[in-house]
C-alpha cells in the first residue's frame, strides 16, 4: 500500500507537469498569451504556475468527493480513443502545412534511417526513456477504482495485462507511423521540403543541403517540434484534448 500510493503521488506530479506544459504551448501558439515572456526560463514559470494552479483544482476536488470520477473515465476514455484514430487517419493526409514541417506521407527511406538512434548533444537512452516512462504508468488506473469492480481480485490482473499488452502495441505502432512519416528537422519552407527524399542524405539533412539540425534553421521535424504529433494527424487540436484526458 505504501508503494503504490508513492507511486500514484509521483504519476499524479509527472502528469501534471504533462498538463501544464501542453497548456502553455496551447495558449503561447493558439492565442499568443503568455504570463512570464517567451525565453525558455520564463516558459518553465509559467509551466509551475499552471501546474500549481492545476494542483490545487485536483486537490479540492479530491477533498469534494471522487464519487464521479470512475464515470468521467468513461467521457476520457472516449476522448482517447478519438485522438489516436485522429492521429492514425492524419497519417494517410498530406498538405502543405504538413509537408513544410517534415511530412512526407509514407517513405521507406525515412523509416530506415529513424530506425535506429539518432540522439541530439547530451541525450542518451535513459534521458530519451525518461521522457517516455510518464506513458506508461496509466495502468495503474484499473486498480485507483478497484472499489468499483465487482470482482476486483480477477478484475485488475487481467485488465493490467491487457493494459500493458494494448499500450505496447499502440505505442510501437505510433512509434513506428511517426519514424516512416516525419524527418527529424524541417525547415517549414514548402518548396525545400516539397522534395521527397531518395536516399539516407536526403533523409538526414533538415532541407537536404548541408544544414544540421542544431542551426536554429530547423525548428519542426521530430527531434526539435513537441507539437509534431499534433502536426501528423487529422486535426491537431483532437490531439492536445486527448493529452487533456490522459494528463487528468
Amino acid at each position: 500500500g505504501i508503494v503504490f500510493s508513492i507511486a500514484n503521488a509521483i504519476a499524479v506530479a509527472m502528469y501534471i507537469v504533462g498538463f501544464a506544459e501542453t497548456l502553455c504551448e496551447v495558449l503561447r501558439v493558439e492565442g499568443g498569451f503568455s504570463i512570464f515572456g517567451e525565453s525558455p526560463a520564463e516558459q518553465m514559470n509559467d509551466m509551475r504556475i499552471w501546474g500549481l494552479v492545476t494542483l490545487m483544482i485536483l486537490f479540492g476536488i479530491s477533498m469534494a468527493g471522487m464519487a464521479w470520477e470512475s464515470k468521467a473515465q468513461i467521457i476520457l476514455l472516449v476522448l482517447l480513443i478519438a485522438a489516436m484514430v485522429n492521429f492514425f487517419v492524419g497519417t494517410f493526409i498530406r498538405t502543405d502545412t504538413k509537408t513544410q514541417q517534415g511530412f512526407n506521407v509514407y517513405n521507406t527511406i525515412i523509416l530506415k534511417y529513424n530506425l535506429v538512434p539518432h540522439y541530439q548533444e547530451g541525450e542518451s537512452f535513459f534521458t530519451v526513456f525518461s521522457v517516455f516512462f510518464p506513458a506508461a504508468t496509466g495502468i495503474m488506473a484499473g486498480a485507483n477504482i478497484s472499489g468499483d469492480l465487482k470482482n476486483p481480485s480477477d478484475a485488475i490482473p487481467k485488465g493490467t495485462l491487457l493494459a500493458v499488452g494494448l499500450s505496447t502495441i499502440t505505442y510501437c505502432l505510433f512509434a513506428v507511423q511517426a519514424g516512416a512519416t516525419t524527418i527529424l528537422g524541417a525547415t517549414g519552407n514548402l518548396t525545400q521540403m516539397a522534395v521527397m527524399p531518395t536516399d539516407f542524405d536526403q533523409a538526414t539533412q533538415c532541407i537536404f543541403n548541408n544544414v544540421t539540425f542544431n542551426d536554429g534553421k530547423c525548428p519542426y521535424g521530430l527531434h526539435n517540434s513537441f507539437s509534431a504529433m499534433s502536426m501528423m494527424s487529422g486535426y491537431k487540436h483532437i490531439i492536445t484534448i486527448g493529452i487533456f484526458a490522459a494528463t487528468l
